[in-house]
């Protein structure tokens, strides 16, 4: 009797805090228990060192950071009613973590244990890692004992843990938040009273109202954590990949040189130092592998005054160095993450035009050893600008959106030269600016360009489609037309195609400074944001969840009161 009143009380409180998912109420837990189940797989490869290949991705449901445990076959047996052949595998013998997910398999690093793995290892998620689970609020032990009992396949544990292979779960009141390792947020659920408690009003009388307005004025992911702070400006900013390190690599500029460095166990190391030595500016970078070689190429734009640009290609070596590989390219770059796996691979490059800036004409760029080809002309729509920019499918009917923009700092989405919508409010915005010559002869002034920080795609609350993700820097004279500076603060801002059309919503909340780069690294938003005078600003590098609105408890902090 008393077991039933347990599971029935556990039943309400599951009930009681559902969040829908693809139109069907999903509750948190079965969430949870659905993000930490296991998935088998093999080692089918080694690239270097603690590095390896398994055989499952995205499509297996594997996620940037989750951890699995190898291990090896020792001994072969043969049934004899059945007469197939069954595997006897060893204890857990090495953590390995996923810091790559393709589609169809992972790249992933030994972080604890053996490091010589074999190819026909069997790894499994989250299979024997220790747990540790900390309750508060209303239901805290039945959750407890419901998340020990659906996640029998991992070791629990009375006492706290630590490591860099354990996974703990802290529930408040307000959400259910997961940790792996020491600190690292794997996931969290925002419960249902945290969201009705912001809610003015009753809840809605029926579940035929599943859309709201008050949504729209708060701020999607209104907590982050703070990576980093430095005492110079980050201009512009994105993220890498190299197979050799096995970690992200940060790549800024701060007006006068390019940084290379890492950030491991919150030290942050400078690996190379590149100074500019050009006759123009520099204005802003990205960060991918555009000719498919596994080493990173940085695209970095500068522009000579009444000349135009003079923009340049490095290389990252696999010792972490910058290399040249290509200079005074007279385009303005982008790299764009086309293809949808999270890593910029093609590249883009625009003319220039002397008053406007930027020039009618985009071109795909292909990279080679001796130099590169313009390989195809894009038609874009008019007042394009490449800086804050996509062209792809977006809303996955097969063909490309164009995003972007504009000199007067709207969001346009356009289907070939068709305004499919345009933004009300001003967006982008940027310290970064570069001064073109309108006018001829005598009768000419000087206009500031801002390069916009650039924006992203990617599907924010796992519903299948994609959003578009764009900074909105805030000027202190009450916009940001003309680019007027100083900034009073920025927001990224969040775009959505919905049943009424596309609406936009705030993502990060307002912060104390303009925001400069967003880049995406496993699952979280990476922001640049600097804050004090000209003559001496100091940078930070913000981290905000992707996956749901609102986390709990420590590294995270909020952006709105």
């Amino acid at each position: 009797m008393k077991r039933m009143m347990r599971y029935t009380a556990l039943a309400l409180f599951i009930s009681l805090a559902p969040f829908t998912v693809l139109g069907t109420e999903v509750g948190p837990l079965d969430q949870l228990v659905q993000r930490l189940s296991p998935i088998e797989g093999t080692i089918i490869g080694k690239i270097q060192g603690v590095l390896f290949v398994i055989d499952i991705g995205r499509r297996r449901g594997v996620k940037p950071g989750d951890l699995f445990s190898a291990y090896k076959p020792i001994r072969q047996l043969k049934s004899p009613t059945t007469g197939k052949s069954i595997t006897l595998w060893s204890r857990p013998l090495s953590c390995l973590e996923a810091f790559r997910v393709e589609e169809e398999y992972s790249l992933a690093k030994v972080v604890k244990g053996e490091q010589d793995l074999k190819v026909n290892w069997k790894v499994s998620r989250f299979k024997g890692m220790k747990a540790y689970y900390k309750g508060t609020g209303e239901g805290e032990k039945l959750v407890g004992s419901y998340l020990k009992t659906r996640l029998s396949h991992m070791v629990w544990s009375k006492d706290p843990i630590t490591g860099p292979c354990t996974i703990k779960i802290n529930k408040s009141r307000e959400a259910i938040e997961v940790l792996a390792g020491p600190d690292r947020v794997l996931a969290y659920y925002v419960l249902r009273s945290a969201t009705s408690s912001r809610t003015k009003g009753n809840s809605p009388p029926s579940s035929i109202y599943t859309e709201s307005t008050v949504e729209k004025k708060e701020a999607y992911a209104p907590f982050y954590r703070c990576i980093l702070s430095l005492n110079e400006p980050i201009f512009s900013m994105d993220l890498g990949e190299t197979a050799s390190l096995g970690i992200p690599v940060v790549v800024y500029h701060n007006g006068k040189e390019l940084v290379l460095a890492v950030i491991q166990k919150g030290q942050f190391n400078v690996l190379d130092r590149f100074p500019y030595q050009g006759m123009g500016e520099l204005l802003n970078l990205y960060v991918g592998d555009c000719n498919g070689d596994g080493l990173p190429e940085v695209a970095v734009n500068t522009f000579i005054k009444d000349e135009g640009p003079d923009s340049f290609i490095l290389q990252i070596k696999k010792d972490g160095k910058f290399a040249p590989f290509l200079d005074h390219i007279p385009y303005f770059l982008a790299m764009e993450d086309q293809d949808g796996d999270g890593d910029r691979e093609t590249l883009l490059a625009q003319g220039y035009e002397e008053e406007s800036l930027f020039a009618g004409s985009v071109y795909k760029v292909e990279l080679r050893s001796q130099g590169y080809h313009l390989t195809k002309e894009i038609l874009i729509p008019h007042n394009f600008r490449i800086p804050a920019s996509f062209i792809g499918d977006v809303d996955g009917d097969g063909g490309d959106e164009t995003i972007f923009t504009s000199s007067t700092h709207k969001l346009f989405i356009c289907k070939g030269s068709n305004k499919l919508w345009s933004s009300r409010h001003e967006v982008g915005g940027s310290l970064i600016t570069a001064q073109v010559r309108v006018g001829q002869g005598e009768f000419y002034y000087e206009k500031p360009v801002s390069i916009d920080p650039p924006l992203l795609i990617y599907d924010v609350d796992d519903d299948g489609e994609k959003e578009i993700l764009v900074v909105r820097n805030i000027s202190r004279l009450g916009n940001i037309i003309g680019d007027l500076s100083p900034f009073s603060g920025g927001e990224v801002v969040m775009v959505k195609k919905e049943k009424v059309g596309y609406v936009t919503r705030p993502f990060t909340g307002e912060l104390d400074g303009p925001i400069q780069s967003i880049s995406i690294y496993k699952g979280e938003l990476w922001c640049t944001m600097i804050r004090g005078a000209y003559k001496h600003p100091k940078s930070y590098i913000l981290a905000f969840p992707l996956s749901t609105s609102t986390p709990t408890g420590l590294p995270f902090r909020q952006t709105w009161r």
